[in-house]
């Protein structure tokens, strides 16, 4: 929609919750190492965890599926940024509801996760994610903090409405307490990261290849991207989510983001394919071409 610009493989977009299958790969890359187990409780890596009072302890498992208890983010500005931080607040409040009897999105249980994986390794999750994602599978262009080059590759955000032409967004500020509600400024592993398409279809053609490199490196063992394909909420729970992403329960990974961008891959079918758009609001032209997309486009992978 902006005049004088085209949409190009190298474009960059805020990825937003797309982020959150990714901070589900790394787990299953340190869950493949052996490193951590998916059932571990948080009170393992955080002892204040032992004082809330429930009945099922919150797990890693349940952190990455949004069932562990845990709501939104917090609604009052943090001291600073940090993954940490996020978790030892979250120990300060009680839980929303009894951990593994309900579903309920949650960045806030994201971030603690990423801040396991911290503990775990003793680093840095994005710089974990960094080299045991994105070098690994040649992603240059996946980053939470954006050069000022990518920057001047971002997608505008647009506003769209009905009967109305795109307007580009004055001021868009994510729905997370400060410091996080720029996007662009501190890495958070609910959805702050920046990519482009050119770097976001290697992540979903590593989940069509089962969890290999081009080259076949193993990212992720067979047995955890069994798992990862299968729904991991439970019977009782209509939902069905695993380690950060949606299942189908025929092979098929994918999630979306808050603007519009979407991926899929299936593990059994081995292809992959992107949606990468930057909107706020929409209209029925809209939905239709994103639903007929839906439909009608396959792109195989290039495994």
């Amino acid at each position: 929609a902006a005049p004088g610009k085209k949409m190009t493989p190298d474009t960059m977009f805020w990825m937003a919750s797309n982020t959150k299958g990714v901070l589900g790969a790394l787990v299953l890359a340190l869950a493949t190492e052996g490193k951590l187990s998916l059932d571990d409780p948080v009170e393992k890596y955080f002892p204040s965890w032992k004082n809330l009072a429930a009945t099922n302890r919150p797990t890693l498992r349940m952190l990455l599926c949004h069932t562990a208890g845990v709501r939104w983010f917090p609604k009052e500005p943090l001291p600073g940024p940090g993954m940490t931080l996020l978790a030892e607040k979250a120990a300060e409040m009680p839980l929303a509801y009894e951990p593994g009897t309900k579903y309920s999105y949650s960045n806030w249980s994201i971030d603690i996760a990423a801040a396991i994986t911290e503990k775990v390794t003793g680093r840095p999750f994005d710089v974990e994610m960094k080299e045991r994602i994105f070098d690994p599978l040649g992603m240059t262009d996946t980053v939470f903090i954006p050069t000022e080059e990518q920057n001047s590759r971002r997608a505008e955000i647009y506003v769209l409405a009905e009967g109305k032409a795109p307007a580009v967004a004055k001021k868009y500020n994510r729905n997370l307490a400060a410091p996080y509600k720029k996007i662009g400024e501190h890495p958070e592993a609910g959805g702050g990261l920046v990519s482009s398409p050119r770097d976001m279809i290697k992540f979903f053609q590593m989940i069509a290849r089962g969890g290999r490199t081009r080259n076949g490196k193993v990212i992720i063992s067979e047995p955890l991207m069994r798992q990862w394909a299968t729904k991991q909420t439970g019977s009782a729970l209509h939902v069905n989510y695993s380690f950060g992403m949606q299942v189908n329960g025929k092979g098929c990974i994918s999630h979306g983001g808050a603007l519009g961008t979407w991926g899929e891959a299936n593990i059994k079918t081995r292809k992959a394919r992107l949606y990468m758009i930057n909107f706020m609001g929409g209209n029925k032209a809209l939905k239709k071409l994103r639903n007929d997309w839906e439909k009608e486009t396959v792109l195989k992978a290039d495994l």
